[in-house]
């Protein structure tokens, strides 16, 4: 049996929480759940369409003078049991695809100063993910109060983030270290 798509359910969560268009839904998901979901807009956008012609979303269109007309999504009744439905379901394995992990076993095959240039890219990265995990959390407690549900499990999943920051963060330390004692 095909494994079905699971952009459904991250539109229909996102819509759960308020009306959206496309391009609300895509940096919703970049900023709050970079660590453990993504979508693009090539999954987004079709997705919206389904949505609508299955009836688990509504679709308006806002005329806007300067710029072209916003498509605003709307989750229905029956969006919110589809998407009440999935959430029951115990979650299934998700595979891990990691380019800079596959490139990193394939090290031998290239120079040990491309190796941690590789770590080292990965490292930045994360500490540009960090300062955004630290900007999500202020911004949601400030909008929403630390005690509104939505905040309550947004943080949750943050503090899932930061925890794989941190201990991708320390592997890179190790890492680096081992691949410059190479060098020497």
């Amino acid at each position: 049996m095909a494994r079905e798509s699971r952009t459904k359910y991250a539109v229909l969560g996102m819509l759960n929480q308020g009306p959206k268009c496309g391009y609300e839904i895509k940096k919703e998901l970049e900023k709050s759940s970079m660590f453990f979901w993504n979508e693009s807009y090539g999954q987004i956008y079709p997705m919206l369409k389904k949505l609508v012609a299955n009836g688990l979303s509504t679709l308006e269109v806002i005329e806007r003078d300067e710029q072209p007309d916003m498509k605003v999504y709307t989750i229905t009744d029956d969006g919110r049991e589809e998407l009440e439905r999935w959430l029951r379901q115990p979650a299934e394995p998700h595979p891990i695809r990691n380019e800079m992990l596959l490139k990193l076993f394939f090290g031998a095959s290239t120079s040990i100063d491309m190796n941690i240039a590789h770590v080292e890219r990965l490292k930045d990265r994360l500490q540009r993910q960090q300062e955004n995990l630290d900007q999500e959390r202020e911004e949601l407690i400030d909008e929403f109060g630390e005690d509104d549900q939505m905040v309550f499990f947004g943080l949750l999943t943050s503090g899932y983030g930061q925890t794989v920051n941190d201990a991708l963060q320390k592997w890179c330390d190790e890492t680096l270290e081992k691949l410059r004692e190479m060098r020497s």
